[in-house]
């Protein structure tokens, strides 16, 4: 991967609260986010496409915006776990905002992967 993108991790009574900044991201399917209960971990991962074509790269000649693949882990605490079923993502203006409610650990399997889908303030029915 070629760019890490920065991260705010607010943690409320009741919730976390991630804050990632990926600037350039055009739409929302491109950025994919897993939680990978085994290792407590959400998994941000997705690609900054250029904004230039062969047509007119030659042409550039200050480049320092970043495009290319991005890619973030974020490990949770153990403790008190969190409700995979109840995260919800919002992705607007650039920023990806994750709320994560907390609960308490269960005895339930450590396997499961949960794919988590990304609203728009927009229009929250995407």
């Amino acid at each position: 991967y070629d760019l890490i993108p920065p991260v705010d991790i607010l943690e409320h009574n009741d919730n976390f609260v991630v804050t990632v900044t990926v600037p350039g991201v055009k739409e929302k399917k491109d950025i994919d986010i897993e939680y990978h209960k085994e290792r407590n971990q959400i998994v941000i991962s997705g690609e900054i496409s250029s904004s230039y074509t062969s047509e007119t790269k030659d042409k550039v000649k200050v480049q320092e915006r970043s495009s290319g693949k991005f890619s973030r882990v974020i490990t949770l605490p153990d403790y008190p776990g969190i409700d995979a079923d109840n995260i919800k993502a919002d992705y607007s203006s650039g920023v990806l905002t994750m709320t994560i409610p907390k609960l308490k650990p269960s005895t339930e399997g450590n396997n499961a992967v949960h794919k988590i889908q990304i609203s728009s303030k927009d229009s929250w029915n995407d």
